[in-house]
C-alpha cells in the first residue's frame, strides 16, 4: 500500500513532463530541470562501453550526453518490447546544476500541474524502478507517474562515461 508524504513540507515540484518509457512506464521530471524537449537526432557515436550512453550531440555550442533512460533506470527488456522507431523518440535536455544531458524517452504525453496532488513517498511492490532512482509516485487518472530523482540518476549513472566527465 501507499501511503502519501505527509505534513505540509510535502515535496511537490508543480509543473511536471510526463513520458513513456518502453511500452507502459510513466514517468515524470520536474518541468523546472527540463531546458527542451527535442525530436530524435542521431547522436555522434563514442568508442566507450557504457550501455545506457548513446552518444553525444551538440547543441548551440555546447556537446550534450545523450542517454538512454530505459537502461539508466535498469528496465528489464521485456518493459521496453515494441519501443517506437527511433525517429519517433524525444530527448529530453535536462539542466542539472551546471550539467546538460539528454534523456531519451519514448514518447512525451503531457505537462501536467500537480498542485493539489499527493505526492507518494511510499513506492508499492509494482514499482519497476529502483527506488532510490525515484522522488515518488503521483496517481492521476489510474495511472502511477513515477517522478525522477534526476541527481539520484546522474550521479548513480555519469560520474564518468568513456572518459567524459560529468560535474555534479
Amino acid at each position: 500500500m501507499m501511503k502519501p508524504s505527509g505534513g505540509k513540507n510535502r515535496a511537490n515540484p508543480g509543473l511536471i513532463i510526463h513520458c513513456q518509457v518502453g511500452r507502459h512506464l510513466n514517468v515524470a521530471v520536474p518541468l523546472h530541470l527540463c531546458q527542451e524537449v527535442l525530436r530524435w537526432q542521431t547522436p555522434f557515436r563514442l568508442p566507450v562501453q557504457s550501455p545506457a550512453l548513446v552518444g553525444v550531440i551538440h547543441l548551440r555550442g555546447e556537446t550534450v550526453p545523450i542517454l538512454e533512460l530505459g537502461g539508466l533506470l535498469h528496465l528489464s527488456p521485456d518493459g521496453c518490447q515494441q519501443q517506437p522507431a527511433r525517429k519517433e523518440q524525444r530527448m529530453l535536455i535536462i539542466r542539472y546544476r551546471d550539467t546538460l544531458v539528454g534523456l531519451t524517452v519514448d514518447a512525451v504525453l503531457a505537462i501536467l500541474e500537480t498542485g493539489m496532488r499527493r505526492l507518494f513517498k511510499k513506492l508499492d511492490a509494482a514499482c519497476p524502478i529502483n527506488p532510490e532512482l525515484v522522488s515518488g509516485c503521483f496517481k492521476i487518472k489510474r495511472q502511477s507517474i513515477y517522478l525522477l530523482n534526476i541527481p539520484a540518476i546522474l550521479s548513480q549513472s555519469l560520474q564518468e562515461a568513456g572518459g567524459y566527465r560529468m560535474v555534479i
